[in-house]
């Protein structure tokens, strides 16, 4: 295999294909969040005039009114919390999308959160795989071939860390176990490519 055949190979180490930004899957929880707090609002200011008009204290009412508030409240940190997420995707911020992983598993579904990690993951290998076209260039040969192929190393290390982090992060999703799973075959496929990488390092004498 060529060294320009190689290059391109270890762009997509994982064979998946491009990874779209997923800020559609996003603005979706977005809206939908963004809608229940809305529609909550509106609930309240109701039952604040009930409450106002009525004139006299009505226990019932006052119970729905803090629970109502309790239920806004909730849903105005989701959106804000998303609002974040969405920002950080949309600005292409791979270091607050990685800090946001502890995050993404309580406010989207898990599908979206494992989605998301997993580009996180594969910007985060890229990112550091293009420190190696100049750390390597003035080398040729086998040498500049070990050189690029101890950066992907160290780039599937950094993209592995990334999906290991946000194992503990399954725990809040609607079936953790599942959500390990998916990320447990995510991992094992960054190691096969991590030891085939190595070997090819000492094949290659480095």
């Amino acid at each position: 295999m060529s060294l320009d055949t190689y290059l391109k190979e270890i762009q997509d180490p994982l064979q998946e294909g491009v990874m779209d930004t997923p800020l559609e899957m996003i603005k979706g929880a977005y809206k939908s969040h963004q809608d229940k707090m809305f529609d909550l609002e509106d609930k309240l200011k109701t039952l604040r005039r009930w409450n106002r008009e009525k004139g006299f204290t009505d226990r019932r009412l006052l119970d729905r009114i803090a629970k109502t508030e309790k239920e806004f409240n909730f849903e105005r940190n989701q959106y804000d919390k998303i609002k974040d997420i969405y920002r950080n995707v949309k600005r292409d911020d791979v270091l607050a999308i990685v800090g946001d992983i502890p995050v993404l598993f309580t406010v989207l579904a898990a599908t979206t959160a494992l989605v998301l990690t997993f580009y996180a993951a594969h910007k985060f290998y890229k990112r550091f795989l293009t420190k190696a076209a100049k750390a390597c260039e003035s080398l040729g040969g086998r040498a500049k071939t070990a050189c690029i192929l101890g950066h992907q190393v160290r780039a599937l290390e950094k993209a592995k860390a990334v999906v290991v982090k946000a194992s503990a992060s399954c725990k809040a999703a609607k079936d953790p176990s599942k959500c390990k799973e998916k990320i447990g075959k995510k991992i094992v496929k960054y190691d096969k490519k991590i030891t085939k990488a190595k070997d090819r390092i000492k094949g290659l004498g480095g």
